[in-house]
């Protein structure tokens, strides 16, 4: 089942509507895009200030149906996402092994820039996993393709897994084979929900289900 097909067309800027975090800033990432032009020349920029990946009310909602017992985000960043199913009223335990944009080597080029997480995200690796609620789903956004998601995956001990990444490429820029190869194997696709990309990217949340 594939929601929103109409894809970025249909998708405007407010959708989330002016959302501001406990720091005041503006938390519509559409409103930004549409002031800083090209989405090719943004990407980076957006990337910086909130997330590799575009969150649309749609998906948010999708994750929401598939995790009543909340959600692990593993890899969180500065927590753009996290923040938004937070106000959407899921339970999310936000993970990352740098979150301080300081510290960051994603974010430390940007760091007189301003930037800091939207919202709370503890110091962990995927090793939290083992010992986390098996009830909760794994949420993952643009996993790297050092073998991260891999781990995370082999960790995780629950049924569900939230992905938003790279799919059906020749050279998908998220995730690794091992990860591919074990979603291929072991798991089924239950949804997918089109988000707007940034140029070049070819990313979706695709939920899938262990199987039995």
């Amino acid at each position: 089942m594939i929601d929103n097909p109409e894809h970025l067309a249909t998708i405007h800027p407010g959708d989330f509507s002016h959302v501001p975090d406990r720091d005041g800033r503006p938390g519509d990432c559409f409103l930004w895009i549409q002031r800083n032009g090209n989405q090719g020349n943004a990407a980076w920029g957006f990337r910086y200030r909130y997330s590799y990946a575009i969150p649309t009310p749609a998906a948010i909602a999708a994750i929401a149906e598939f995790s009543p017992h909340g959600v692990i985000e593993m890899g969180a960043g500065l927590g753009y996402w996290a923040h938004l199913m937070r106000l959407h009223g899921i339970l999310v335990d936000a993970y990352d092994i740098e979150p301080s944009p300081i510290h960051n080597r994603y974010f430390v080029a940007q760091a007189d820039r301003d930037i800091h997480p939207w919202t709370a995200v503890s110091v962990g690796t995927e090793a939290v996993l083992a010992t986390a609620d098996p009830a909760k789903t794994l949420f993952l956004c643009w996993p790297d393709t050092d073998g991260f998601a891999s781990r995370a995956l082999a960790a995780y001990r629950g049924d569900i897994l939230c992905y938003v990444g790279e799919c059906d490429v020749k050279w998908p820029a998220t995730g690794d084979d091992e990860f591919r190869d074990t979603l291929d194997r072991d798991w089924t696709i239950v949804r997918e929900v089109v988000i707007p990309q940034l140029k070049s990217a070819k990313d979706r949340l695709v939920i899938y289900h262990r199987n039995p």
